[in-house]
């Protein structure tokens, strides 16, 4: 399979319910029609809503987004 250019890179700020931390995860959002290119667009984003991210520390389902930052 080909890779795919990113149109976006994001950082997302999460906090784990199940040990109680502030993580973070990169994203990459590849150059496909309808991509979304800002955290507005990415978070009202179905893109977003298909990702599934696990905590760094217990490897536990992150329980809430707190925050979306563009990466340069």
């Amino acid at each position: 399979m080909e890779d795919q250019a990113c149109v976006a890179r994001f950082e997302l700020h999460f906090h784990c319910f199940n040990c109680q931390v502030n993580v973070s995860a990169f994203l990459d959002v590849p150059d496909v029609e309808g991509a979304p290119r800002d955290a507005e667009e990415l978070g009202e984003s179905a893109f977003l809503q298909r990702q599934r991210f696990l905590c760094h520390r217990c490897e536990g389902a992150i329980g809430l987004l707190v925050g979306i930052t563009a990466v340069t």
